[in-house]
Formats: structure tokens, C-alpha cells, sequence
């Protein structure tokens, strides 16, 4: 990392470890230019925080991972990587270093560089209401400022001393979708007089060699009861030959669809989809869902240690109650799917219960403009 020595004034070190938190960080990135044309920003990231601006010392699409156990088999390469970014901090003078999610790897890089009195700032704060809440404390000592975007985090924080701002959750200005059901079904060529699942396996390739399976077993036993079209959503950087090949049997029933994620959500019916961010893109387009998710045996155990909330999804979470049904682990069978999802399409009246359920939930992520009062938060550190 030589070529980067060095003072560099008005820059920002930004740390995202997968998908979902890369894509806010581009918009933050995007916001604060917009403030700040002359910042300078170096960071990890993907493709989308290159395109934003950033200057990707490694690509994120080598961190990320699905659970505990999973990070624990990873900690070779997440080694070499802290090593490499401590140096490169330690190297330049830089003005902040702003931490999107990702808490096992941000939490241990920030213990390693708070000696440098550089302002730390975590945007998207670890889930330490959902598992190991002894963090928290970490985290006081260690953060300078916390930018939290679910509202119950705001004073969980600020109960340890922390200085956090609830800055609303980006989503609501990241998630537009702007074809309507015709002009949708004319680009895929579906038929529009039927109804419409989309399937979404998640953004890492474990997930979706657990998680695609059952989905697509449950093909064969929804086409006995229904006329439906059956939509694959792709998650950026998945490999289409992978999911291509596992999709195979069940061609040309299921359409494949890249880099149009949010046009697939809101012109669904219903949707089958990991447990992650997608859940909650899905409640700002008000699509009723069945909710999955399964982790390796050793991962699940270590979880059922660990996890402290009642709920996997931030939608029920959210809520407080199940809104969405949540099939987790030996229940995520091709058999359950097809049952909630013929649940739902059955029952009108159920269905319309649980599109007004997620009306409650977006009104709980606040208003549109998180990344730009994030970024005057940060920008307060320059």
C-alpha cells in the first residue's frame, strides 16, 4: 500500500464488509461529495462505492460471510486484511474512518487503530439488541459517534454514553422501482393475468446453495394449485452460471432476472426470500413475503448461544410481532414454502392483512434523506 504514504487532508477511510452495507455506503460516499466535492475516500468496498467514488484498497465481495462459524473459518484472510489496513492507517494522516456494519471484522480494526485519535464513526450500528449485548460497551470506548437507522437503536445507545444520531434508514431513498405490472410482464414476457413469486436466494453463494433448493422444489407443487410466474431476482455479483445450473429442471417455468431487484419486488404478488435486507426492501414496496433462512449445523448451534431476539427478520422484528412467517432451518422444506405461499394467495383478505402490516413497518424506518443528515454528521468530523 506504499503508493497511497502520506498526509491526505479531507480524506475518509470507509469500511463496508458485504453487499447490502456497500450499497449504503455509496450513497453516503455520494452525499457527502455533494457536500464536500474535495474529499478524498479509500476504503472497502465493491463495485457500487467504486463507481461512488471510493478508492477500493480490497473488493468486498472477499469478506463476506454468513454466520459465526462462517467468520470463523475466515479469519486467516480477515487477518491478513487488518494487518494490511492498520498499516495503511497508521501511514496517512486521514481525517476520519466512517464503519458500515460488518461488526466482526470493524469492531476489532477499531480497537487496533483508536490510538491514533482519528474520529470513528460507525454508520449502521452492529445488532448487539439481537445478539452478545456486551459490545455495546466496546463500542462506547471505541466510536466516536454512532449513525444509527432502525429508531430503537437511538436510545439503546445513548444509555452507554454514546453520541448516536437516528438518521432514518437509507432504503427509503435507495429503493425506487419505476416499471408498472404491463410494462414488467411485457419486458420478461410473463403473462400478466397470472400471479407472480419471485424467488431470492440471497447475495452469498452459501446461502443460495442452502436456500434455492427448497424454493425451487416448491415450483412443482404451487403449479398444481396455480397459474404463476415464477421470477429468480439475482443479487449483484451472484454467479448466474451457479444459480443457471441449480435452476436447470426447472426451466423454462422460472424466469432469471439481474439488476432489477426492487422492479421484481414490487410487481410480485408474494415473494420467497432470505432472511436479510432484502425482507425490508420489501416492506418500502409493501410486497407480502415468506421469510427463509438456514445456517450450517455448527453455525445454528452457535447462534441458538447467541441470538437474543425472538425473530430473525427486521420486518417482524420491527413489528414486535410475526407480520411475516419465518421458516427457519429443518422447517425451510419445499413443502412449507408452497403452504404459506398458497396461504397467502388463497386468502385475499390475509394477504391485503399483511400489506397493511408493512405500512406500519416503513412508517418505522423515518423519513427519506439518511444519507445526506449522514453525511453531515461526518463532515462534522472534518
Amino acid at each position: 500500500m506504499g503508493k497511497w504514504g502520506g498526509i491526505l487532508k479531507g480524506s475518509i477511510l470507509i469500511i463496508s464488509g458485504e453487499a447490502s452495507g456497500e450499497l449504503h455506503g455509496a450513497e453516503l460516499v455520494r452525499a457527502i461529495r455533494k457536500l464536500s466535492p474535495d474529499t478524498q475516500f479509500f476504503g472497502v468496498g465493491g463495485e457500487q462505492m467504486r463507481q461512488a467514488g471510493v478508492e477500493l484498497l480490497y473488493d468486498v465481495i472477499h469478506l463476506e460471510v454468513v454466520g459465526v462459524w462462517e467468520a470463523l473459518l475466515s479469519l486467516g484472510y480477515h487477518r491478513k486484511l487488518l494487518k494490511e489496513l492498520i498499516s495503511f492507517a497508521e501511514t496517512h494522516r486521514l481525517s476520519a474512518i466512517v464503519l458500515i456494519d460488518y461488526p466482526y471484522f470493524n469492531l476489532h480494526f477499531a480497537h487496533r487503530v483508536k490510538h491514533l485519535s482519528t474520529p470513528i464513526i460507525y454508520y449502521i450500528a452492529p445488532q448487539v439488541w439481537a445478539w452478545y449485548p456486551g459490545r455495546i460497551k466496546k463500542i462506547a470506548r471505541l466510536v466516536d459517534k454512532m449513525l444509527v437507522i432502525l429508531p430503537f437503536e437511538e436510545e439503546l445507545y445513548r444509555q452507554q454514553g454514546l453520541k448516536v444520531e437516528f438518521v432514518g434508514h437509507p432504503l427509503l431513498e435507495e429503493v425506487v422501482a419505476e416499471l408498472d405490472r404491463s410494462s414488467f410482464c411485457k419486458k420478461y414476457n410473463l403473462d400478466e393475468e397470472s400471479e407472480i413469486v419471485s424467488l431470492l436466494p440471497g447475495s452469498r453463494q452459501r446461502e443460495i446453495k442452502y436456500l434455492l433448493p427448497p424454493m425451487l422444489q416448491s415450483i412443482p407443487l404451487l403449479q398444481r394449485a396455480r397459474k404463476i410466474n415464477f421470477i429468480i431476482s439475482l443479487a449483484e455479483r451472484v454467479d448466474r452460471r451457479l444459480v443457471e445450473r441449480m435452476a436447470k429442471p426447472y426451466l423454462p417455468q422460472v424466469t432469471l432476472v439481474e439488476r432489477d431487484t426492487y422492479n421484481v419486488i414490487k410487481n410480485s404478488d408474494l415473494m420467497v426470500v432470505t432472511s436479510g435486507t432484502a425482507t425490508l426492501e420489501a416492506a418500502v414496496l409493501g410486497t407480502p413475503m415468506v421469510v427463509v433462512y438456514k445456517l450450517t449445523f455448527p453455525g445454528y448451534l452457535l447462534a441458538k448461544l447467541l441470538v437474543r431476539v425472538k425473530y430473525i427478520s427486521l420486518v417482524n422484528i420491527l413489528a414486535g410481532r410475526e407480520v411475516v412467517t419465518e421458516l427457519l432451518q429443518y422447517r425451510v422444506t419445499a413443502r412449507n414454502i408452497a403452504k404459506e405461499v398458497l396461504r397467502l394467495l388463497l386468502n385475499p383478505t390475509v394477504k391485503e392483512g399483511v400489506k397493511k402490516e408493512l405500512l406500519g413497518v416503513r412508517a418505522k424506518l423515518g423519513t427519506p434523506g439518511a444519507s445526506h443528515r449522514a453525511a453531515r454528521a461526518v463532515l462534522q468530523f472534518i
